[in-house]
């Protein structure tokens, strides 16, 4: 038995400033558009998803083409890669279904990944900050951060 379960919980301490690392209705747009003609597609269309889905960074960049389903218009994550270890369907929209074809035509038939690195590997860290470092110069928002659009999902 865990020594520590028998202390009390305290409660959390609310936070005292809200977060602001989020984009609003008119960013979102300015994002989107931006990243349509950024030069980096496959960097571009995994920002992109992260926008318009709301999954987690290494939900979309590990995400395969055996996760989704093209005629049921679904993406199906495995339980471990999320966080709370829980398999998770994305309904995909008309915006969603044209990033995974394009980069169905960018596709290396030997890697699984959607969103492709060198070999067999996902994309890399660093092509994926490369462009959103350019949006957020972009924006002017170099508060954001990757999770931020999580957040601007959900706000």
């Amino acid at each position: 038995k865990n020594p520590v379960s028998v202390l009390k919980r305290t409660k959390q301490r609310p936070r005292l400033t809200p977060r602001t690392d989020c984009l609003d209705t008119k960013e979102m747009k300015a994002a989107v558009a931006f990243l349509s003609n950024h030069q980096n597609r496959t960097a571009a269309n995994a920002l992109t998803l992260l926008l318009l889905t709301g999954a987690r960074k290494r939900e979309i960049t590990e995400l395969k083409y055996l996760e989704v389903n093209f005629i049921k218009r679904v993406i199906s994550l495995p339980a471990d890669r999320i966080k709370t270890k829980q398999p998770r369907q994305i309904p995909c929209t008309e915006a969603i279904m044209s990033i995974l074809q394009e980069q169905a035509t960018l596709r290396n038939p030997l890697n699984p990944h959607i969103f492709q690195g060198n070999g067999l590997n996902p994309i890399g860290r660093h092509h994926l900050e490369q462009a959103f470092r350019a949006l957020q110069t972009e924006l002017s928002r170099h508060d954001l951060i990757i999770h931020g659009l999580r957040r601007s999902y959900i706000s």
